[in-house]
């Protein structure tokens, strides 16, 4: 596992630091094992480029995106990373047959490489399977390493394939590091940039139900986690989350809400984790006010949230293939398992 994938998740923010270039691919595999794949490539938790399904195109997210890269050399890059995808797509196709799985399932493979260090140390390449960490790459020593018992095989046959393990290595090394240097230098500003959230945790009444509700404002860049705890030591299990959403000012937003059961003390606390920060923040409920002059719409917002991601939830219970446990959904943390935020969309 790689030693700085929280770096990767969180992104260090100095442009001296430890920035990152990440690329997330998820391949959907429908019953009758059809193919539907997208991704991301982001750098200091801003995404810059994406592509889905099968076009055969690259979009830009940002309007230094191309880095400063000519367009020859920008052209190339595109053949590069289009080649790049449609191998991961073609892998996941052989490797499921040797492993013998039957879909409907989710891959999700993530690589990067450090955006300003010339040595090989930082890169990764690691998979997963239903939102479950499944195998890594040693990129150093090129060995695949198995995370779960039932990797086991799949580690022993990818380990047989040499040259496999050899392109991804050359990927990183040499077009992950040109791509990364380049985005590092163009973005600089905005890579540079940082804003801290501002906390409103409280209790909300509804429908005879009190909801535990944390919205979060006002930060950059986009990638965030929110929790909510008990007792500061225990995750509340069942949140949902709207996910970052933009406040038209460059800056984001965020609710996380939970259904407090009727024994459910005080000692309750919304957990923030952001680029911004030097540690993550821990308020507690009744330090915060609600916004007054956004409470009318906070609740009118909140009834149709509980409607509507309320379904989000059943369908993530629903299918045993789906990214991860009904909180989760949205944006969660420290592992692969964490990364369907930035999803290829």
């Amino acid at each position: 596992m790689p030693s700085c994938l929280l770096c990767l998740l969180m992104s260090c923010v100095t442009v001296t630091g430890c920035f990152e270039l990440t690329f997330t691919q998820t391949t959907e595999v429908t019953e009758n094992m059809t193919m539907y794949p997208w991704g991301t490539a982001q750098i200091g938790g801003i995404i810059t480029l994406a592509f889905h399904n099968n076009s055969k195109e690259i979009t830009f997210t940002q309007s230094w995106s191309k880095g400063n890269l000519s367009e020859f050399e920008w052209n190339f890059f595109q053949m590069v990373l289009i080649n790049y995808a449609n191998y991961v797509k073609k892998h996941i196709i052989t490797k499921s047959q040797t492993a013998r799985l039957k879909g409907p399932f989710i891959v999700q493979a993530l690589a990067g490489c450090p955006a300003n260090s010339g040595e090989s140390r930082g890169l990764f390449y690691k998979l997963a399977l239903n939102g479950h960490d499944l195998l890594y790459l040693d990129v150093s020593l090129g060995i695949w390493v198995a995370e779960q018992p039932n990797a086991t095989q799949i580690e022993h046959t990818l380990n047989e394939d040499p040259n496999s393990t050899t392109s991804i290595q050359r990927f990183l090394n040499t077009m992950c590091k040109h791509l990364a240097s380049a985005l590092l230098r163009s973005g600089k500003a905005k890579l540079e940039k940082k804003l801290q959230p501002e906390v409103f945790f409280f209790r909300h009444h509804i429908d005879s139900e009190d909801e535990l509700v944390c919205m979060v404002t006002g930060f950059y860049p986009e990638s965030i986690n929110v929790s909510l705890w008990r007792n500061r030591k225990h995750r509340m299990d069942g949140t949902i989350t709207t996910g970052t959403l933009p406040n038209g000012d460059d800056t984001y937003q965020i609710i996380t809400l939970a259904v407090l059961d009727e024994e459910e003390g005080p000692d309750l606390y919304c957990r923030v984790e952001h680029d911004s920060l030097k540690e993550p923040l821990m308020v507690y409920l009744g330090e915060t006010k609600t916004p007054t002059g956004a409470i009318i719409g906070i609740l009118i917002g909140l009834f149709l949230l509980t409607a509507g991601l309320s379904w989000l939830v059943i369908r993530c219970k629903r299918h045993r293939w789906s990214l991860h446990k009904a909180e989760d959904c949205v944006y969660p943390h420290d592992s692969i398992e964490s990364i369907t935020k930035h999803q290829w969309e």
